[in-house]
């Protein structure tokens, strides 16, 4: 895709941002605009809670595997650190990647879902949540975690104001 393609994909996303009445509306933007600019099988958007070290499902592409609303505690790891306290996203290239990151990972490769782009959401230099992206094997590259962070950064009032309503 080529600069002014990116260019009038994300603003047209950053319009329907602004226009949204929703958390669905918000986050099916964000989707459709990582779906033409980057790919995935699997969407989800979840909320980070700093004090309980948890996160929450507020959107899932796939809701019959991932429903909305799910919790997932997140204890001490090398990939918190990096996505939750550091700030920094990642990219899982293949299966062991898969699971060496998530505890679900079997119903992750069983979707046949092997590479996953973890981009931190950060508002006023706080991690607030995570958007998630997940494909085939070696799917996700650095010009794809440039990109998910350009779509991350609008969702991050959303998440911490948590103003509109979630349907």
């Amino acid at each position: 895709m080529t600069a002014n393609n990116t260019s009038d994909v994300l603003n047209a996303f950053g319009q329907s941002v602004s226009s949204a009445s929703s958390l669905r509306d918000v986050f099916g933007a964000a989707e459709t605009a990582a779906q033409t600019l980057i790919g995935h099988c699997l969407f989800t958007v979840m909320r980070f809670d700093a004090t309980r070290m948890m996160v929450e499902r507020l959107y899932s592409s796939n809701p019959e595997a991932y429903p909305i609303g799910g919790r997932k505690p997140k204890g001490d790891s090398e990939w918190r650190r990096h996505v939750l306290e550091e700030g920094k996203v990642f990219i899982g290239h293949n299966s062991d990647d898969i699971r060496w990151v998530f505890d679900d990972s079997e119903l992750i490769l069983s979707l046949g879902l092997h590479a996953v782009l973890n981009v931190p959401i950060k508002s006023s230099g706080r991690i607030v949540g995570t958007m998630n992206l997940l494909d085939r094997t070696a799917h996700y590259t650095a010009q794809d975690a440039e990109t998910g962070t350009k779509i991350a950064h609008q969702l991050a009032h959303v998440i911490d104001v948590s103003s509109l309503d979630p349907d």
